[in-house]
């Protein structure tokens, strides 16, 4: 791959470092699918000899060098940059994780939020889940506020009204359900996504005759809600 001018400047750019050819495409296009900007080199000395040009948001070191190891290319990359984020891929990174932890990286300038305008209000009591999700969204331009609870879902929702709900079903305190009542009650028309860890025929019923806009099985297709979301926000 070529890489970019000096001169070029970009959003959301990353440096992928990869020796191995079919896992450097793997990379590639799915940072590409995400709406990253991708320099891809093979080698660590590539990867040096493009920093004296460039400086990416994150710089992404594979798990095959064929020149030097990730440590060493870290430790040259120090000399001169002890700035930019460095992420270590190994094999067995969920695609979400890895796109999730370069969205926590990445700057967060005002401009990424110029797309549907709004607020999602995230509600789930899973602190890992949330976080891996609320990266990912915010990686897309999606402003997120979160709850931990349906008490704290409320709360949030009276102090400032949400586009769009995503609700857990199983929570402590009020369940997803109780939480969907209640916020029918506030706002009748506000579009609700339930999330549950089962495809519970009987919860479904009883959520949609509550007015639940769409409902999702844990684990969730990332990229099947983000296409909801933004649909929703749209409309």
């Amino acid at each position: 791959m070529g890489v970019l001018s000096p001169q070029e400047t970009s959003r959301n750019q990353v440096l992928l470092v990869e020796g191995q050819l079919d896992r450097r495409q793997q990379l590639y296009e799915l940072l590409n699918s995400h709406g990253l900007r991708v320099v891809a080199v093979r080698t660590g000395h590539l990867a040096l000899e493009t920093l004296k040009h460039e400086r990416p948001d994150v710089l992404l070191i594979g798990g095959t060098l064929s020149d030097m190891t990730g440590e060493a290319l870290v430790a040259h990359v120090r000399t001169f940059d002890a700035t930019t984020p460095v992420i270590r891929v190994s094999r067995d990174v969920s695609e979400e994780r890895l796109v999730a932890e370069i969205g926590r990286q990445l700057p967060k300038p005002a401009a990424q939020l110029a797309g549907p305008t709004g607020t999602i209000l995230l509600v789930d009591d899973n602190s890992r889940l949330v976080s891996i999700l609320q990266s990912f969204l915010q990686l897309h331009g999606l402003a997120i506020v979160t709850a931990g609870s349906g008490e704290e879902a409320i709360d949030r929702l009276k102090a400032c009204m949400p586009r769009v709900v995503l609700l857990d079903m199983r929570m402590p305190g009020m369940d997803g359900l109780l939480t969907l009542r209640k916020i029918r009650t506030l706002a009748p028309a506000l579009p609700v996504i339930f999330i549950s860890q089962v495809d519970e025929e009987s919860v479904l019923e009883e959520a949609k005759s509550l007015g639940v806009d769409e409902y999702l099985t844990k684990p969730l297709n990332f990229e099947h809600l983000k296409t909801i979301l933004l649909a929703k926000l749209s409309a």
